[in-house]
């Protein structure tokens, strides 16, 4: 998961290694299959794309690319090693990003700074962005356990109420979100 897709223009990482088919095309080709500027019959001119065919035929040959699963296809794949030290691994640097953020909030109490909030968007099937000194905080009442920042489920709008909205006819509600779905 470490290597980038090597397809042009894609940024996923690379998960397969796959078997390509790739024309070779070398200097001799040149102006080859250029048919309109030949002033040659009909017959001479299929005689000639057949055996253009065939030569090329002969220069394709099989490249091994790392590929993402968009771009590789089932039946010529191979998947990569994974790394079996990948869970560990991350645990670490999660605890390393723990550790860096609280050194830093604690050199912000010293020096009676304020802390700084940085706010961004949880994008589906990544993962939210690394800012040094900063302690990643979920909000969402399902992200209470995880292991990569801390999980605040009282944040979340099934937490937090009960909501007194001041409507006569109406019982209170019982947290912010069914507050807003009134």
């Amino acid at each position: 998961g470490e290597v980038k897709c090597e397809r042009n223009g894609c940024r996923n990482r690379a998960y397969w290694r796959c078997t390509v088919i790739v024309d070779t095309p070398t200097d001799e080709d040149e102006g080859k299959g250029d048919y309109a500027k030949t002033p040659t019959s009909l017959p001479e001119r299929a005689m000639k794309e057949k055996t253009d065919k065939a030569q090329l035929r002969t220069r394709k040959k099989a490249e091994c690319l790392l590929l993402c699963g968009v771009h590789s296809r089932k039946r010529r794949r191979a998947a990569l090693p994974k790394d079996p030290n990948s869970a560990a691994k991350r645990l670490r640097k999660y605890a390393d990003d723990q550790k860096r953020a609280m050194e830093q909030g604690a050199r912000n109490k010293a020096a009676g700074r304020p802390g700084r909030v940085v706010c961004s968007k949880l994008r589906m099937m990544r993962r939210p962005p690394d800012l040094d000194g900063f302690l990643k905080v979920f909000p969402n009442f399902k992200h209470q356990n995880r292991k990569d920042g801390f999980g605040c489920a009282e944040l979340s709008p099934k937490s937090l109420g009960p909501v007194h909205h001041g409507e006569p006819d109406l019982p209170i509600a019982q947290n912010i979100e069914n507050y807003h779905q009134a």
